[in-house]
């Protein structure tokens, strides 16, 4: 029986950077059973294969359970594993450990039956070494993990237990062994949502994310800096009307930041990409906005050089909502050609109908654009770069499928 089934696809592609860069998609591969299973994160491993983080209910008996898919380097399956326990646990982010193996963050309601953090640390063949939990009463649900020079982890969540308001930021500081060293909270009175994290060159912490708490009241992008104890040094907030919100921040090579997120100064319904540099103390250089006729948001950012950024994200592609995983690369607005006339400080990314399929195409404003196409509906992506000029994004999505007497999927 045909049907739609959410799995995990895993895109591996080979990047070159000339005056028009082209990517060739190196393998395709989608993991999943015959119910919801999602992809969130992806690592590669020291063999050059990949490690997929995500989430299942094909695996487990009537639960939702993390999930890790462990392939080798044209990502054919060697292993998989879940975690959780009897409730709803959900993989969100992984960090390869300082001491070998990696480290998981859930979340997770199976501990306290409210949502906390979880870190689970496995071995190189997805055996647990360790689980340790942290949270209070209400809810404390993890967006993201940074590994720190001391060889212990920030997790950056959102709280309901601590802070000032409705929903604050929360930093949780552990070290090598999970063993929580510190947490701090930040935020105002309102809601206030923490999505990434960073350690910064002088040891301490950027931190973005949207907060209603100052600013428009549908939201602005968060930026917090802290020192290496998690307190405050300074903090910005940017956007207009409708909600503004990072997904992703990066320390630049000139010391400044780059963020990236999406913005609705339209409402929902005109949701589009952006990307914004800023100086070391946070001041704007620099925004982009993604253009087209469709929505977008930009999920994830790497620097190339202090003139180049390679951001991935992903889009709609019609009105009935499809999304298309795609990836664009940027350069510096300032020195880059074609800016767009009706804002010179806005350079255009490709629309639809510029699209290269399975490559990039040079479009204007400077920027290339590629559309890594995904079967059915991808809703989130992530994206690194691999070795030997490799890229890998894993996206989730809704594809056609067969299942087949094993109960897995396979692609139609």
């Amino acid at each position: 029986m045909k049907r739609l089934l959410p799995c995990i696809c895993l895109l591996a592609l080979q990047l070159g950077f000339a005056s028009h860069a082209e990517a060739q998609n190196t393998f395709e591969r989608n993991y999943g059973g015959d119910r919801y299973d999602t992809g969130t994160r992806v690592l590669e491993t020291a063999d050059k294969g990949f490690l997929v983080l995500g989430t299942t209910r094909s695996v487990s008996n009537d639960t939702t359970d993390a999930w890790v898919v462990r392939t080798d380097a044209m990502g054919e399956v060697l292993w998989t594993k879940a975690y959780g326990g009897d409730m709803w646990d959900s993989g969100i982010a992984m960090q390869p450990g300082s001491d070998g193996g990696y480290v998981l963050a859930l979340a997770s309601n199976s501990v306290s039956g409210n949502y906390d953090i979880l870190l689970v640390k496995i071995d190189e063949q997805g055996e647990t070494l360790w689980t340790k939990s942290y949270g209070g009463p209400q809810t404390e649900y993890p967006h993201a993990m940074a590994a720190t020079a001391d060889g212990g982890y920030v997790i950056l969540a959102h709280t309901l237990s601590f802070g000032m308001g409705a929903l604050d930021f929360y930093l949780l500081k552990v070290d090598v062994h999970g063993d929580s060293l510190w947490s701090r909270t930040y935020g105002g009175a309102a809601s206030d949502w923490g999505g990434t994290v960073q350690q910064t060159a002088d040891g301490g912490y950027i931190l973005a994310g949207d907060t209603q708490s100052f600013g428009d009241e549908d939201g602005d992008v968060y930026l917090v800096k802290t020192d290496a104890a998690g307190d405050t040094l300074w903090t910005r907030t940017y956007g207009g009307a409708g909600q503004d919100r990072a997904f992703s921040v990066l320390q630049t090579k000139d010391g400044g930041y780059l963020l990236a997120g999406k913005t609705a100064g339209n409402g929902p319904a005109d949701e589009r990409g952006f990307i914004l540099k800023t100086d070391a103390t946070g001041m704007v250089e620099w925004t982009q906005v993604l253009e087209g006729e469709y929505n977008s948001r930009l999920l994830h950012a790497i620097e190339l050089s202090e003139d180049a950024y390679l951001v991935a994200g992903n889009k709609y592609v019609n009105e009935a909502k499809d999304h298309d995983a795609y990836q664009s690369l940027h350069h510096h607005p300032l020195r880059s050609p074609a800016p767009d006339a009706r804002n010179p400080r806005r350079h255009r990314c490709a629309r639809p109908g510029n699209r290269a399929p399975g490559g990039w195409k040079q479009a204007g404003g400077g920027s290339a654009y590629a559309a890594l196409r995904c079967r059915g509906t991808p809703v989130g992506t992530v994206f690194l770069p691999a070795g030997d000029g490799r890229c890998a994004t894993a996206a989730t999505h809704a594809a056609a499928a067969l299942t087949g007497s094993d109960g897995f999927s396979r692609a139609a």
